[in-house]
């Protein structure tokens, strides 16, 4: 594809923010929060003015910095306790179908943390994915619908570009609303039980929260970090989770259906 030189210039800049996101490896850290006994081992992100998350192995922690004891023996984080590079807020809303397949709905906040205008956003889907039947539907805050070119990589994988029809400009956020269609996502194991795995493995730190409705009249092991709900015979799992850059962590929820 030619694209005018200062759209080269914006896919360059994206490239370098995403690979400085991901160059600093986050390591787990003990915090130890007041009105706690002992101390918490996860990953520590200050995301405001005094204002921290941590999740830690089937825990999301949120509080202020005058609940805060210390980070590994320290009454102040050092740089190298908290979650660095550019942060993305992701909402997925995941209708579990009795086929396996699963209808996913996500608000995808992106903020602009470069010096120029962004243009295009971009993302990467793996073959398995449109093998599979990868389909979406994309419109940004304003309701615009997005032109989506699917663009195949030297790896065998594949590009995601969209189009803004609106630019962003430095220090705003634009929210795009995804909507795909995930076929045979969850699979029927040889004990009985269906498996739904989503796994995380971003180039930036994401905050997630995630809603997932499953066929009525399933069973499900509620994993550690998740909380179920029943609104008008439906089945609802939610959970938060926070994960930096290149933390490979699937999320596994097993169910049974009637």
């Amino acid at each position: 594809m030619n694209y005018p030189v200062a759209r080269k210039m914006l896919l360059v800049l994206l490239a370098v923010l995403m690979t400085s996101a991901a160059a600093v490896a986050a390591e787990p850290v003990k915090v130890l929060l007041k009105g706690k006994d002992d101390a918490i081992t996860g990953y520590l992100r200050e995301v405001g003015q005094a204002r921290f998350i941590l999740q830690s192995e089937g825990a999301f922690y949120q509080f202020e910095a005058q609940e805060l004891i210390s980070v590994n023996g320290r009454t102040t984080p050092a740089p190298e306790d908290l979650g660095q590079g550019r942060l993305v807020t992701t909402a997925l809303y995941e209708k579990v179908l009795a086929d396996g397949d699963v209808e996913v709905w996500t608000n995808l906040d992106i903020e602009n943390t470069g010096t120029a205008m962004i243009e295009i956003v971009d993302w990467g889907a793996a073959a398995w994915e449109l093998e599979n039947g990868y389909s979406c539907d994309l419109r940004d805050q304003f309701g615009n619908s997005l032109p989506v070119e699917i663009i195949p990589r030297a790896d065998g994988n594949y590009r995601i570009e969209v189009q803004l029809p609106v630019p962003v400009a430095p220090l705003e956020t634009v929210r795009l609303n995804l909507k795909t269609l995930r076929r045979g996502a969850a699979h029927l194991t040889e004990g009985g039980t269906w498996r739904y795995q989503y796994n995380v493995d971003y180039p930036e730190d994401r905050f997630f929260v995630r809603k997932i409705e499953l066929p009525a009249g399933t069973e499900v092991d509620v994993p550690a970090g998740w909380w179920l709900h029943e609104m008008d015979g439906r089945l609802f799992l939610h959970s938060y989770f926070y994960y930096p850059a290149r933390t490979r962590v699937p999320q596994v929820i097993e169910y049974r259906l009637p």
